[in-house]
């Protein structure tokens, strides 16, 4: 993937593509041609185009952007609101000061006032995934508090 370092802007924007404004075809030409992709059959999301480290979703109806995962083998760095996420430590922690209300929610710890979503989270920064999205998710009853634990 040609992707350089990415600034994430919560809600608005990862580095130069817009949700809800950039479509499938600006996305490709900004970024190359995908590894691969695939059509979803459930949900909103209808079209997924997937680059090493990324996986980049598009709405049904509308073909714009809407979602972003980044995985642990994405090599380029990308930070949301200084925090460089797989680079520094305290990553977790950083975050819960930034949103005052993280929910635990199937496995995610969900962010919604930042837009992110990260599953496997570990107190040293790591994490299974990362993911950015253009509108606050849907809850459903099973989401609890995070409480985040030093040590």
């Amino acid at each position: 993937m040609m992707m350089k370092d990415l600034d994430v802007l919560s809600y608005e924007k990862v580095g130069p593509c817009y949700f809800n404004k950039t479509s499938s075809v600006d996305f490709v030409d900004l970024f190359g041609k995908p590894l691969g992709s695939r059509f979803l059959k459930w949900g909103s999301q209808n079209l997924e185009l997937h680059y090493e480290g990324v996986i980049a979703r598009f709405e049904k109806e509308s073909g714009l952007f809407c979602d972003i995962t980044f995985f642990r083998d994405f090599l380029p760095s990308f930070s949301l609101n200084g925090v460089l996420f797989y680079r520094e430590d305290d990553v977790l922690l950083k975050l819960c000061e930034m949103d005052s209300k993280p929910m635990e929610e199937l496995g995610f710890v969900c962010f919604y006032s930042l837009g992110v979503m990260i599953s496997d989270a570990e107190r040293d920064g790591s994490f299974a995934s990362i993911n950015f999205c253009n509108k606050v998710p849907e809850c459903n009853g099973d989401a609890k508090p995070f409480v985040y634990k030093d040590g």
